[in-house]
């Protein structure tokens, strides 16, 4: 981290100095002959003014304290006062509805505009650190010819976080200026409508404003009401004008015009803000798609922020667009082609437009981190030199967002520090609640193509002729023109439009060159590197707008799809870089094909339809400031089709999946320019580190693995190498208006956001009375990987309702999960405390003694994660209200619920613990089972890595056999821990249960072999995969093998030469088919079944064809038949044994332990609910469990005996059993020769009593 060494000891030498002074100068005037100062005086006042210079120099030099807005002010560190809270960013029509705010926000900028260029929060000072005039800023020299900003890479959009911001809090300083000149009656209430003024977002691509370009931003001057009263002044939102042109800022367009210009024309010179509007109108549709279609890509977060080609490609299974992408074709289309002041990136912040048009880029990305919160930016390379880094360097979230520091002692911010745009305290009303569904829901809302609300005709059609869109159906494909560019090829940026359809109006098409089209002159100068200059010397009128003629313009025609814009700069080649700058992005092509599908045109979305009607009908144009450009003398420069499958949105809160990967279709575009097929090959400052920990921190050793890009840049090759570094996890604890605490987050900095700031005088104690006392405070994740969960908040990417088959193979159910109790119908939530609460009351498997209330069952249950399982399939909790809304009958749908939440506070909060209910409806179909299974698959995904069960009660023996067979170990056993209602007194054992979460043993789901099939496949990570399951896939890929399947058969997964069944279905047919070849036992057929195939649990599917099949059950009745006649023995041998007395007559057994053979106590049934999970015994006891239970007796085994009997000796010819003699000898009955209470037509049915008989003992052996 950034040191800064404070002045306060040159301030105690400058205090003894003083001293020393005073003191010097009184001796003297003790004597009256001293009237000047001696030598020493002198030297001494010489050396007090060096030393204040030194101390003016320093306090010069502060670091500004970037923290947005602080309403309720800062204190001397540049901090915000405790109390100062977020507000939201509004979008600019919404802002203006509140009348005060609006006009405090003009008059702000009117105010800030106006402040001397060299203050560094001047309007002028902050756009400066975007690109020219490449000078310092917050005590940071460039290093190069270049500005700030860093584009095309990863680190685009968290450095732009700090750096708007930063004009917000110099804009809130202007506000509190203007205030002050208001009367002193009016600044109260002026205040309060600054607390919450933030900088607004322009929309460009929302289907609900019209038109696109609200009026306020394109009109010249604008009403306000000043101190003195209503004015109306030049409209600071239309241009900044900067007064006399700065030398610093270089030759400039339109000879170095002092004005922000819109795509300018000359004579005079002045913006044509008609056109852009026009421009806008017929582009907004293809805007709304590519923001809807980022949202659905399913990508990371890393991956959708930048348009440099390298990482994205790689990593994102098929590629994606990204926000950059769309920033940049706005930045074209507000400039424009003639050179307008958004044209240049590195002149483009001095547009006031600008700023409004970042907030929203911001916002977009700040709504992606709520439907993916457990991706953040990706590791990358600085693409080309830039004022604070050089070409190569490799940055990380964790890397210094410089110039912005945090604090007055210089230390930067990270990525890491602003995951959550609260730190610099404001947020956006569509990530107000931190809700993934109100992140969705907005999306809906704003870019979806159902239900919109822009003009459109009855048959889909918009005023200009281009097609609407609708909605992805079953079996649609998602097609796109995808684009390869160089950066910096041109000086200045240009733009590729896109068209589909006949030619019209005399429209190019396809590339006639040497004439552009564009309705624009171009004036011939030399003046300043073919920037384009005016050409005539008339002053620039505020009142002038130059007219625009639409007939002219090629974006107005029906046939226009829409825009894909280069940003380039001043200076062609990107400030020196020595590779080229290569960006990639999409222009979506889907909803133009579903109008050409409208019309009859094209027979369908699929590939085979579309790539020949492409080829006939698509074709392009590339203008740049000279006007069209032939793509073939573009270097680096490629376009070509992809086509993927998409999938429709499950629900009307849910979106569309367009995560497939894509085929290229040659055919479309290998008769165009730069149409031709190509691949991209990675240059060295394409290829990013690997996100690892390894390449985070160096190792203690000083060890570390090489950059790819080491050797080939003489710049630091590691993040950590960089002044400024600086890995952080910060805690912020938050609390509600009342100052309670409510949850802590470590991934904020705390030391910004003045929520964290107070603390409650008492706060709830850090760790429960028990570790699962349903009346203490819901502990949340703390510790761990994060993102850590707030409440309520979004779930993880890989958590969604999943559907699962029950243990009959054919019933299908869904398991929905939740984050808080509020979002769980409130008749669904009363019927699960109700169950609950008889489990309680059974007093068997929870500590609890009194059933929970409502009131606490909810946080209990839900306030961390809950699932519920319900029959059928259900898309998601918007469903289950639906059904409650028409009165459904929670007892038959409802099968269970769990939760998962920390099992220890603080430190601890990454171990979890699971609590589980079966309905009492439920039984014996499997339930608990699939719950456990899921509760192992989501608890990862939650950032958990171990899992911990404190209370499992030994006689709850179905719980335990799950808990083994799901690979839990018993880590520990409390003597004594329970008194339960069914053993009174007695005092039962409990043992504790737990299991690493992230180990790769053979508990593996059908999921997962989806997933490793992919990744065989594809040779890339499934969508949303973490770093553990990223580890597990390849770790599996060495021992997996996938083969091609023949025809249309599907290719086949191989695990040590077994085939690898995922279907359950499937499975169930090779299981019966194969048992019903001999009717063997489970052993058995089981054996058979893993010496060819391989699938999870294949001794359960076996079981329940055994259950199934009419054959062995006949063989069960035998079985049935033969318990029968050992009842009778036993009854018989009760009867004559001398030890067996009236209970009047003789003192009652001593009790043993429980166990699974206790004489004293009865078996326990077999779907006796346990204190964590309602399991069935039954599913793993095969057949037997349709025996019928006995009173009070259960048969004891002889080994010697089953062995005989499966040797195939006649039960009549087997000696007397010296171990049965010997149980009668420990106060059990002398049952006496097996054949004298037996049939012996039982013998032909020997060898499966024997099978059955050795598998109880086995039995009997492992659980006592």
């Amino acid at each position: 981290m950034a040191n800064f060494s404070k002045p306060a000891s040159l301030l105690t030498v400058l205090f003894t100095l003083f001293a020393l002074l005073q003191f010097t100068v009184a001796f003297q005037h003790g004597s009256p002959h001293h009237q000047h100062y001696s030598r020493h005086d002198a030297e001494v006042l010489d050396r007090i003014d060096e030393l204040s210079q030194e101390v003016r120099k320093r306090q010069s030099q502060a670091y500004l304290a970037i923290t947005g807005v602080c309403n309720t002010g800062w204190n001397s560190d540049g901090l915000c006062n405790p109390g100062s809270t977020p507000a939201p960013r509004l979008e600019v029509r919404d802002m203006a509805r509140n009348s005060d705010q609006f006009n405090l926000f003009l008059l702000g900028m009117e105010r800030l505009q106006a402040k001397d260029k060299n203050d560094p929060l001047s309007y002028y000072g902050v756009c400066s650190v975007h690109g020219r005039p490449f000078k310092a800023y917050n005590n940071l020299k460039p290093i190069n010819q270049a500005g700030f900003c860093p584009h095309a890479a990863t680190i685009f959009a968290p450095w732009h976080r700090p750096f708007v911001a930063l004009m917000e809090q110099a804009l809130y300083l202007a506000v509190l200026e203007v205030i002050a000149d208001f009367p002193s009656n009016q600044q109260q209430r002026l205040k309060d409508a600054a607390s919450t003024l933030r900088l607004p977002f322009w929309d460009w691509a929302t289907k609900l404003g019209n038109p696109v370009i609200p009026t306020m931003l394109t009109d010249q001057t604008v009403g306000v009401t000043k101190p003195q009263g209503p004015v109306r002044i030049p409209n600071p939102l239309y241009k900044y004008a900067m007064g006399d042109y700065p030398a610093e800022l270089g030759p400039g367009p339109w000879n170095s015009f002092p004005e922000s210009l819109r795509r300018p024309l000359g004579n005079p010179t002045r913006s044509n803000n008609n056109e852009m509007v026009a421009r806008f109108q017929t582009a907004r549709t293809s805007l709304t798609n590519r923001v809807f279609d980022l949202f659905a890509s399913k990508a990371s977060w890393g991956d959708v922020t930048s348009a440099g080609i390298g990482v994205r490609t790689q990593s994102s299974g098929g590629g994606s667009d990204s926000f950059e992408s769309l920033h940049d074709i706005v930045h074209n289309l507000i400039g424009g082609e003639t050179g307008g002041t958004m044209f240049y990136l590195d002149r483009s912040a001095f547009d006031p437009i600008f700023w409004l048009h970042h907030c929203n880029i911001d916002r977009m990305v700040d709504m992606y981190h709520y439907i993916s919160p457990n991706t953040w930016m990706s590791p990358g390379n600085i693409r080309f030199p830039m004022a604070q880094w050089n070409q190569g360097e490799p940055k990380n979230q964790y890397s210094p967002l410089k110039p912005f520091t945090k604090d007055r002692r210089g230390t930067y911010f990270t990525a890491m520090d602003l995951k959550d745009t609260r730190v610099l305290n404001y947020y956006y009303p569509e990530t107000a609640d931190r809700s993934y569904q109100q992140v969705i829901q907005a999306i809906n809302r704003h870019y979806s193509s159902g239900g919109r609300t822009m003009t459109k005709r009855s048959d889909g059609f918009g005023e200009t002729g281009q097609y609407l869109g609708r909605e992805i159906k079953d079996g649609d494909y998602h097609t796109v023109l995808h684009i390869i560019a160089d950066k910096y090829a041109l000086t200045g940026s240009y733009t590729i439009h896109c068209f589909v359809g006949k030619p019209e109006n005399n429209s190019t098409a396809p590339y006639p060159l040497a004439n552009s089209t564009a309705s624009y002159p171009l004036a011939n100068s030399t003046a300043s590197a073919t920037l384009p200059l005016s050409t005539g010397t008339a002053p620039y009128s505020n009142n002038t707008d130059a007219d625009y003629d639409p007939s002219t313009d090629y974006t107005q025609y029906s046939n226009y799809v829409g825009s894909y814009g280069v940003l380039g700069a001043s200076m062609k080649g990107g400030a020196n870089s020595s590779q080229p700058v290569i960006i990639e992005g999409y222009l979506p092509l889907t909803t133009c094909l579903q109008g050409k599908e409208a019309k009859g045109e094209i027979e369908s979305l699929r590939p085979e339809h579309v790539e020949p009607y492409l080829n006939k009908h698509l074709y392009y144009k590339v203008v740049g400031m000279d006007g069209e450009i032939d793509p073939d003398t573009l270097p680096n420069f490629h376009v070509s089709v992809w086509s993927r499958p998409a999938k429709p949105a499950p629900s009307p809160d849910e979106l569309p999946d367009l995560s497939a990967p894509a085929k290229v279709l040659h055919k479309a575009t290998a008769h165009l320019p730069a149409g031709k097929p190509f691949t991209y090959i990675p240059s060295a400052v394409d290829i990013p580190l690997p996100d690892s920990p390894e390449y985070t921190q160096p190792n203690s050793d000083s060890t570390h693995p090489k950059s790819p890009s080491n050797g080939v840049f003489p710049y630091p090759s590691m993040p950590w190498e960089e002044s400024g570094y600086c890995v952080n996890k910060p805690t912020i604890e938050y609390v509600d208006p009342q100052g309670n605490y409510l949850y802590s987050s470590m991934y904020h900095a705390a030391i910004l956001n003045p929520i964290a700031l107070v603390r409650p005088p008492a706060r709830p104690p850090a760790m429960p009375a028990m570790l699962d006392d349903p009346s203490a405070p819901v502990v949340y994740r703390t510790s761990g990987d994060v993102p850590y969960p707030p409440p309520g908040g979004p779930l993880p990417v890989g958590i969604a309702p999943c559907q699962v088959i029950l243990r009959d193979r054919i019933t299908t159910a869904t398991i929905i999960p939740f984050s808080a109790p509020n979002q769980v119908p409130l008749t669904l939530l009363a019927y699960l405390c109700d169950q609950l609460g008889r489990e309680i009351e059974k007093g068997d498997t929870y500590p609890m003694v009194e059933p929970l209330s409502l009131d606490d069952f909810g946080p209990y249950w839900f306030g961390v994660f809950g699932a519920i399982m319900l029959l059928g399939e259900i898309q998601d909790g918007r469903a289950l209200h639906e059904m409650a809304r028409q009165g459904c009958d929670w007892e038959r749908e409802c099968l269970g619920s769990f939760y998962i939440k920390p099992n220890y506070p603080g430190r601890s909060s990454h171990v979890c613990n699971g609590g589980f209910l079966v309905t009492d409806a439920s039984r014996n179909r499997g339930v608990g089972r699939l719950m456990g299974e899921t509760y192992l698959d989501w608890a990862p995904k939650l950032g958990y890595t171990y899992s911990v069960f404190n209370l499992v009660y030994e006689t709850n023996v179905a719980s335990c056999r799950i808990w083994d067979a799901l690979g839990f170990k018993r880590i520990g056993r409390v003597k004594g821990c329970g008194n339960l209602k069914s053993y009174p007194g007695e005092l039962v054992d409990a043992i504790i249960y737990g299991r690493d979460l992230g180990q790769d043993d053979e508990f593996v789901s059908e999921e997962r072999f989806d997933k490793i099939r992919f990744y065989l496949k594809n040779g890339k990570y499934p969508n949303g995969a973490d770093r553990a399951e990223k580890s597990r896939l390849r770790s599996a890929a060495t021992h997996y093998k996938l083969t091609p399947g023949k025809d249309d058969e599907p290719d086949k997964l191989w695990l040590k030469g077994k085939e690898v069944i995922a279907d359950p279905k499937q499975q169930y047919e090779l299981a019966r088919e194969i048992h019903h070849k001999q009717h063997g036992g489970i052993n058995k057929t089981t054996a058979a079944i893993a010496e060819t195939y391989h699938w999870v649990r294949i001794k359960e599917t076996v079981s329940q064809v055994i259950r199934n099949c009419p054959v062995c059950s006949e063989m069960n009745k035998g079985l049935s038949a033969m318990r029968q006649g050992q009842n009778q023995a036993r009854a018989e041998g009760r009867s004559s044994s001398s030890f067996m007395q009236s209970s009047n007559t003789q003192p009652p057994l001593t009790p043993t332990p429980p166990s699974l053979f206790s004489p004293s106590q009865p078996p326990r049934r077999s779907d006796s609910p346990s204190s964590q999970l309602q399991l069935e015994a039954s599913q793993h006891q095969g057949s037997f469990a349709q025996f019928p239970q006995h009173n009070q007796y259960d048969m004891p085994v002889d080994p010697a005996l089953m062995e005989g009997v499966q040797t195939g000796n006649s039960l009549a010819d087997l000696p007397p059993s010296p171990f049965l003699t010997a149980q009668g000898a420990n106060s059990l009955p002398q049952l006496g020769h097996l054949e004298q209470h037996v049939d012996p037509s039982l013998n032909e049915r020997a060898p499966t009593a024997a099978e059955e008989m050795r598998r109880r003992l086995n039995r009997a052996n492992q659980y006592n």
